[in-house]
């Protein structure tokens, strides 16, 4: 992979508005941005208690607080609100950009403390939050780009289950990493992997510290593997909860313009933006009906749902019935008849001109483009 980076605006390229997202890529592109500035609060934090400046560490910390505390309030189907809070956020995160340096090579320098992490910077988050006389571990799945952060947060404000969720997201657990900020702006190719280690440690001591405090979890994942989710699902009924698995039925053509749009769409204003690893979709997509198939008819799993990305329950199954879900699943993510055509080729054209002025030389992102055409015009050869 070549030629991946975060740089200035490109003038050839248009500003693709927020307006013109679909809801799924406004929300994604929302919540990422927001993840990030809170990431960069986070090294100024840090930046400030190494220098010994107390109110400026608090005042980063409230910062903080305060961003995440917003974005996971905001109703992820309130677009005027996604839109004007995501603005407010890119102008803070733009304000940023000059002062980086410091906290970027504190970030650069600093060793990997993943006890010091989990026990100063979220244990406190998620120590508040009560338990349940019937825990219950919800996992929610689909490929990269199908939407499944949002579906997260609009699963619960559906109230399928009583009581608190604990969202459960990799994702959001890189923002803890000391060079989160620093790779966010200078590599985000190499964010991802160089993260990886410490999100998996921090997702395993929460998912520990829900199950021994009997705390009910929404496990945001890929189900590239079934393995991942059924160990998991074992390892909740052994401690008495009881399992729900949902699952987006997305075809991948749409999954793959959500990946391109949300990355280029941020680039194209000149910010920071998160890159998807092609073969983290292709890999999925290609495993995903196998493990729908095992998830749905496995014992392990009390309860199994279908949605598509705006939360429409296509499928909704309890006990041996579940596995009919799959048959549901499969028809909705194998039709691109019923996608509007015109609309999706206007989003591509964009996104054909950003890759030739953003990234000319990024094979992975020309090999998404190639498929996305064929998807649309299967006599294309791939």
């Amino acid at each position: 992979m070549e030629d991946i980076g975060n740089g200035e605006r490109h003038g050839d390229v248009p500003e693709w508005g927020l307006e013109d997202l679909t809801d799924s890529v406004l929300y994604d592109v929302f919540y990422e941005s927001t993840t990030m500035l809170a990431g960069r609060m986070l090294a100024q934090q840090r930046l400030a208690a190494g220098q010994g400046n107390r109110y400026r560490e608090h005042w980063a910390r409230m910062n903080r607080y305060g961003l995440l505390s917003d974005r996971d309030r905001v109703d992820p189907t309130d677009r005027e609100a996604l839109v004007r809070t995501k603005r407010v956020n890119d102008s803070t995160r733009m304000g940023r950009a000059l002062m980086a340096e410091p906290w970027h090579e504190i970030g650069r320098q600093s060793a990997v403390d993943v006890d010091r992490i989990w026990n100063e910077d979220i244990l406190p988050t998620i120590e508040g939050v009560a338990g349940s006389d019937d825990p219950c571990t919800v996992f929610v799945g689909g490929q990269p780009g199908a939407g499944k952060t949002r579906a997260v947060h609009m699963i619960l404000d559906m109230g399928l289950h009583e009581g608190t969720l604990l969202p459960v997201n990799g994702d959001d657990l890189r923002q803890y990493h000391p060079d989160y900020d620093r790779l966010c702006d200078e590599d985000p190719l190499g964010m991802p992997l160089r993260t990886a280690e410490a999100s998996a440690e921090w997702i395993r001591r929460t998912m520990a510290y829900a199950t021994a405090n009997r705390i009910s979890t929404i496990v945001e994942g890929t189900w590239r593997n079934a393995s991942t989710v059924l160990d998991e699902a074992s390892n909740a009924k052994r401690n008495g909860r009881t399992t729900h698995a949902i699952v987006l039925a997305v075809p991948p053509v749409l999954s793959r313009i959500a990946i391109l749009e949300r990355y280029y769409r941020d680039r194209s204003v000149g910010l920071p933006s998160r890159w998807t690893p092609t073969s983290a979709h292709e890999n999925t997509v290609r495993n995903l009906a196998s493990t729908v198939r095992l998830i749905a008819g496995s014992p392990l799993i009390d309860q199994f749902t279908v949605i598509d990305r705006n939360g429409v329950v296509l499928f909704d199954g309890t006990g041996d019935g579940g596995k009919d879900g799959w048959h549901e699943w499969m028809h909705k993510v194998s039709r691109v008849s019923g996608i509007d055509g015109d609309a999706q080729l206007a989003r591509v054209d964009f996104l054909e001109r950003a890759w030739s002025a953003f990234t000319p030389d990024n094979g992975d992102a020309r090999m998404l483009l190639n498929k996305i055409h064929c998807g649309f015009h299967p006599r294309i050869p791939q």
